[in-house]
């Protein structure tokens, strides 16, 4: 992870933010984060509930739709 990456995950964790919107994904690939959807969708596991990291474009599908993925906890 990058430290800009750090920064902004560290920033959107003590904002208890659900999801973090970017199109720098490969800025947040870490041992501690889990790729869902390659180049689009990585969860953050390190943080109680997850940190979801979206690339915008999925993330407007999400809005469209209405179907944001659910935050979960890490010892689910």
């Amino acid at each position: 992870m990058t430290s800009e990456g750090a920064h902004a995950l560290e920033t959107a964790i003590a904002g208890k933010a659900q999801v973090l919107v970017t199109a720098n994904l490969k800025d947040f690939i870490h041992k501690d984060t889990t790729i869902v959807v390659p180049q689009r969708y990585v969860i953050y596991i390190k943080s109680n509930p997850t940190v979801q990291i979206v690339h915008p474009y999925l993330f407007m599908d999400w809005i469209r739709n209405g179907q944001i993925p659910p935050q979960s906890n890490p010892e689910n």
